[in-house]
């Protein structure tokens, strides 16, 4: 049944031709009259569901290597939201060093977009927006935002990166910097000292098969808690399938950790829930961007609660309705009622109230 259950689980690694080096760039699909999920938005979402939770079980160690010299205090993530660009600051990590309060952004990338500097300069902005509202009174923390890329060219990346952003030279530029991981040799990964960064070491240009075994090994010996032991693994297992230098380590690596029977049954559900929680909110997502252009105009907070609720009850009638309608129109459908049952928004917070009982009681 193990056997079955892994070959299931199983997900195509990104083409041949989206690899570093290879000149011929497979073509992107479009988001227009379907909301497919290409290949590259498959990886990147499982990517980043099994990143986000595994950052947030070694936040510490995520830190460590864009923090300067000298001890740090993690202090917590951000829990505020930054509706307008329906981005959140659960990456963002509170930090305290030499008694100060530093906000520091993480952003996982597939690969460097061009628009990717304007997005971190608005983050910023909205980001610092809601920090001063909260506590009111006191300075919001300074922020730096560090890139950490999955894939991409093969010439080296700057360590720091800036956005231009008034006319005067010296002045007006948002920084920030770009650690191009898939770039880092296991040595270097390694020496890092966590198994929080041994998760990464598929994505290596030097990375083999005697490499892994030992990564599969260290991480059994330093992490003896079943389930942290098996994000790790499952974060392995999906960035082998990302696989930036063509490497194809997925079924060894795969091999290697379902040695172990409590590794295989705990790994496979751990990978089986992360890919269902990032089919449903790469989903989500889609719908998201594509209602705000079709609204001209940002969602508002009661509009992203009604959105979440539709696409949970009916996500391909949500898909068609997005497509079809337009403007006021789409906003009325959004907000009203759904044949019989409760309105979208109405329904969302009556299920939160449900499970904020069920936790009480």
């Amino acid at each position: 049944m193990g056997v079955k259950l892994a070959a299931a689980l199983r997900r195509p690694a990104c083409p041949a031709g989206n690899r570093p080096g290879n000149k011929k760039m497979l073509p992107r699909r479009r988001i227009g009259a379907t909301l497919a999920t290409s290949c590259r938005c498959i990886c990147m979402g499982n990517a980043d569901i099994t990143l986000r939770h595994l950052s947030r079980r070694h936040a510490e160690a995520l830190a460590r290597p864009y923090v300067a010299g000298g001890p740090f205090e993690v202090v917590r993530w951000a829990d505020t939201q930054v509706t307008a660009v329906e981005r959140r600051l659960d990456k963002t990590l509170l930090l305290r060093s030499a008694g100060d309060l530093q906000a520091l952004e993480i952003e996982f990338e597939f690969a460097y977009a061009n628009d990717l500097p304007d997005r971190i300069h608005e983050y910023q902005g909205l980001s610092r927006l809601a920090f001063r509202a909260e506590p009111p009174g006191l300075e919001p923390p300074l922020m730096e935002t560090v890139v950490i890329l999955l894939t991409g060219r093969t010439r080296p990346w700057p360590e720091e990166h800036t956005l231009r952003t008034g006319w005067r030279r010296r002045f007006s530029r948002t920084h920030f910097r770009i650690d191009a991981i898939y770039q880092r040799t296991v040595a270097e990964l390694r020496a890092r000292g966590s198994p929080f960064w041994l998760a990464f070491t598929p994505l290596c240009p030097d990375a083999t098969l005697k490499d892994m075994r030992r990564v599969v090994a260290a991480i059994r010996a330093e992490v003896p808690i079943d389930d942290e032991r098996c994000d790790l693994f499952a974060a392995l297992l999906v960035l082998a399938d990302v696989d930036p230098w063509g490497h194809t380590l997925r079924k060894e690596i795969e091999a290697m950790i379902y040695e172990d029977p409590v590794d295989l049954i705990t790994v496979s559900k751990t990978l089986r829930d992360a890919y269902d929680k990032g089919a449903k909110e790469m989903a989500q997502r889609m719908l998201r961007g594509l209602l705000a252009k079709r609204l001209h105009r940002a969602l508002t907070a009661h509009e992203d609660e009604a959105l979440a609720a539709r696409a949970a009850i009916a996500p391909e009638e949500a898909q068609d309705k997005v497509l079809a309608l337009e403007g006021e129109a789409l906003a009325a459908w959004l907000l009203g009622d759904t044949g019989g049952r409760a309105a979208p928004a109405k329904a969302a917070r009556a299920m939160g109230r449900r499970a904020a009982s069920s936790k009480r009681t």
